[in-house]
Parts: C-alpha cells; structure tokens; sequence
C-alpha cells in the first residue's frame, strides 16, 4: 500500500543519513557555517532537493556515473564546501546566503549519484508508477527529517557549550566550533578522497 512504502522508505532515508558517514560529515560541514535557522532550513532543503533530483534522474532518466568517481567526488565536495567556510572566516566577511545555498545544493547533485545503490530494488516497478513515486518521496521524507534532527541535536549541544563558557561571547564560541569543525571535515574528508582514489586505480 502507499501508506506502507511511504514508511519503509521512510526509515530506509533516515537510517541512510544516520548510518552513513559521508553524509554525517557533509552536514557537519553545513553546520559549521553558523546559519540562521531559516536560512539553515533552507540550506538542509536545498540539500535533500539535490540528490532528490540526481536520483530522480537515475532512477526515471536512467542516468548513471561510476563509483570510481561518484565516491571521490563526494568526499571532494566535503572538503571543497569546508575550505570555502575556512577561507571566509579568515576573511571575516561570510558567503552569500544565496551562494552559500547555491554550493550545497551543486553538491547535493554529486552525492546524490551516491544514494542510487540504496534504492537498488527500487527496479522492481515501473518509472512512473506510483509505488515508485511513493517510494522516492518517503525516502527524500526520511532524509530531511534525519537532517533536522541531526541539526537539532547540534544546536542543543552549541547551546550546552555556550552555557559552559560563559566566559567567552556568544559569536566567538561559535566561531571556534565552526571552525574546529570545518578542520576536522577537511582533514576526513582528504583522507577519504586519498583513500577513494587509491581504492579506484
């Protein structure tokens, strides 16, 4: 039934972002950046849009990339999103929202050619069927509810080390984190991208 796929593919999207490293680290990375919670809302949006539509393009368009290339690519989208936060903080001016918003969904194209092997069985119907559109809402469903947990509990735990630093304002707390942060994505980001490479020779 519809209400049924809905909630297994419901799950099946939360539990890939909760299991999956790749895509933990790239909201890491998202965080950091110290949003607005509008504008973070937005940026988790624009993120499950785009792998939404590279996955509705492999799923109904047939497109297709090799894992040779998809992995290291989305471990290069980590470190690149991570490297532009750092250089903007040096430059104490940050990003554009709209730029900022506009770079995360290019990347969210890149990762989602990486969901394609979770939705395998997806094959079973027919483009255009509506178990297969029911199918592909709950699961892009269960990834933004993932991510907004996941970006709630960040914001409870930046709350708890405001209240433990008192002595530090507020903004500089923040900026420490995202920084602290956008350091460790890069550097688990290299090393994967490295390692993917390696992997793929």
């Amino acid at each position: 039934s519809a209400s049924a796929l809905l909630t297994e593919y419901l799950r099946t999207g939360a539990a890939h972002v909760l299991g999956g490293p790749d895509h933990l680290l790239f909201l890491l990375v998202v965080l950091a950046a110290g949003w607005g919670w509008k504008p973070l809302l937005g940026a988790l949006t624009c993120f499950t849009a785009g792998h939404a539509l590279t996955l509705l393009g492999c799923v109904w368009g047939g497109w297709s990339a090799p894992a040779a290339l998809v992995e290291p690519a989305i471990a290069a989208t980590i470190v690149g999103l991570a490297a532009f936060d750092q250089a903007a903080r040096r430059r104490a001016r940050p990003l554009h929202t709209g730029v900022r918003l506009a770079l995360v969904f290019g990347c969210a194209l890149v990762h989602g050619l990486g969901l394609v092997g979770a939705l395998a069985d997806l094959t079973q119907w027919a483009p255009g069927s509506a178990q297969l559109a029911w199918a592909l809402v709950g699961f892009n469903l269960g990834i933004e509810a993932a991510q907004l947990a996941v970006a709630a509990l960040a914001g409870l735990l930046m709350l708890g080390l405001g209240a433990a630093l008192k002595a530090w304002p507020p903004a500089v707390t923040t900026r420490a984190a995202g920084s602290l942060a956008s350091t460790a994505a890069m550097m688990a980001g290299s090393f994967w991208f490295i390692q993917r490479v390696m992997l793929s020779v």
